[in-house]
């Protein structure tokens, strides 16, 4: 096997390249890195959006239940306050598991760990400040 071949095949190569791509991307506005999140991230990035899913959907009926109290007067039933507290459980569990993945990425692939948190980062940042037109 050529020298070549063998670094094309060595994985900290090839996240060092995608890394490489994404942060050339991300200084001309955006990059996904595909390679990484599908690759070395992919356990991290599936709990992040499982962790994000979670709290979406315990925001959302809590919304919900807030605004039946503020335009009708509505007190939260039980069975709301049952899954309110079954949902935030559901999101804590969640947390914990991207916090576990995200530490085992680190360890493993510091640069994949590096790359997946910047894109989370610019993720974050559009959606709080909007897309440029």
């Amino acid at each position: 096997m050529t020298k070549d071949k063998t670094n094309e095949l060595n994985p900290n190569n090839a996240v060092k390249k995608a890394n490489s791509a994404a942060l050339a991307g991300a200084k001309s506005g955006w990059a996904r890195p595909a390679a990484i999140l599908d690759g070395e991230a992919a356990a991290a990035w599936q709990a992040y959006n499982a962790m994000q899913a979670t709290k979406q959907r315990h925001y959302d009926l809590l919304a919900i239940v807030d605004n039946k109290k503020k335009k009708f007067n509505i007190d939260a039933t039980d069975k709301d306050v049952a899954i309110l507290a079954d949902l935030l459980e559901d999101h804590d569990s969640q947390v914990k598991r991207f916090t576990k993945a995200s530490s085992e990425l680190k360890l493993a692939y510091p640069e994949a760990h590096r790359a997946l948190f910047e894109y989370i980062g610019m993720i974050n940042q559009a959606e709080s400040t909007g897309l440029e037109h």
